[in-house]
């Protein structure tokens, strides 16, 4: 799977979990009474990240594509678009191989906390909740010891310390571009002048 589709899959995700994150904070649940102010915290911050994330998201994508390609991938996150190869082979020339490989690592452990978290909150794929005898409770019990070794911070914390890396990320290799760009064509313009100069002194030779 590729950088971009990670992408698309995190993106994907996040609203799945907030969703889940939203049934339990208006679920009058004796288990997680004492813990709504908590849980209301939690999401407000996640819902954060959320909107933090889908704008780094964005502005790569309008950087190696164009407004209306990016809006389309956005609107649509399951579409063929994800997965088209000559714009994943954009994103990785746009970032360069080292930063490619950060923003890659970075997607994938995001990827793998939201999973984690998404069947901690007992969703399916469409955001809604598994259908088991009991379920309520046992989400509600996962959430409180969730909420009592205070994994929920940590989760928070990670998603906000890989959401700072890739918002760095992004801006440092969107300022980088245009002097990337500008050594590249001067690179060319010297390679074009030492062919040109080759020629001459063959042609004179001859």
């Amino acid at each position: 799977m590729s950088g971009l589709e990670i992408a698309g899959v995190v993106l994907g995700v996040i609203p799945i979990v907030q969703i889940g994150i939203e049934q339990i904070k208006g679920k009058r649940l004796k288990a997680l009474i004492k813990h709504q102010q908590t849980i209301a915290s939690f999401s407000r911050k996640f819902e954060l990240e959320h909107a933090l994330f889908h704008a780094n998201l964005e502005k790569l994508l309008v950087s190696i594509s164009d407004e209306e390609t990016a809006s389309i991938l956005l609107v649509n996150l399951t579409g063929p678009g994800w997965k088209d190869d000559d714009l994943s082979e954009s994103l990785q020339e746009h970032l360069g191989e080292r930063s490619y490989q950060a923003y890659y690592s970075a997607l994938t452990d995001l990827a793998a906390l939201l999973a984690e978290l998404q069947e901690e909150l007992g969703l399916d794929d469409s955001g809604n909740q598994i259908r088991v005898d009991k379920w309520s409770d046992k989400v509600a019990k996962r959430i409180k010891d969730y909420i009592k070794h205070k994994n929920h911070l940590s989760v928070l914390e990670t998603i906000k310390e890989l959401n700072e890396a890739l918002h760095r990320l992004t801006g440092d290799v969107l300022e980088l571009a245009p002097i990337r760009a500008n050594r590249r064509t001067k690179l060319d313009t010297k390679r074009w002048e030492s062919l040109r100069k080759l020629a001459e002194n063959l042609h004179d030779t001859y």
